[in-house]
């Protein structure tokens, strides 16, 4: 084989492999942007929805957890602030779960992002004073608009 097909075989091997690591990082940023995005969203009350957007790695999550930073009603008695003060430290608890989940992330698996409280379907149809219908297909469009203009090619530059 001529030295310049040898040549241009090793580089094309190269670009595939950064492809490949270029793509599984993209992956990670744009889920992490997507969940991030989708918990901001959400409406709260005492922290359970917001805190139940969960990204798992696989198969999809089951069950419901805990608010991270639970706090007490603005709508049933006893009336408390509501969600106000825990909203970013379950915000946080959610991305920062997300994030542990994706470290053992291979290349090849499926990212999942669920929330399975009850009354997301309700909350995201409007049902809530604090949020417009449709809040998750909106906060989904704006974490992979944030995903996309913070990603570049870092691998295949050097290929």
């Amino acid at each position: 084989m001529p030295k310049d097909l040898l040549y241009l075989a090793s580089r094309m091997e190269k670009y595939s492999k950064a492809v490949g690591l270029d793509a599984n990082q993209y992956t990670t940023d744009l889920s992490l942007a997507i969940l991030a995005a989708v918990a901001q969203d959400t409406p709260v009350d005492v922290g359970t929805a917001k805190s139940n957007w969960q990204l798992t790695i696989g198969s999809a999550a089951k069950g419901v957890r805990r608010a991270f930073s639970p706090f007490t009603s603005r709508w049933r008695a006893p009336r408390g602030q509501g969600g106000s003060k825990g909203e970013t430290r379950n915000q946080a608890g959610v991305v920062w779960s997300g994030t542990n989940a994706l470290k053992a992330r291979k290349p090849d698996q499926t990212v999942y992002i669920v929330n399975n409280s009850s009354y997301i379907d309700p909350l995201n149809e409007g049902h809530s004073p604090q949020s417009q219908p449709g809040f998750v297909q909106k906060a989904v469009i704006r974490g992979r608009s944030t995903a996309n203009s913070r990603f570049r090619f870092k691998n295949t530059e050097r290929a």
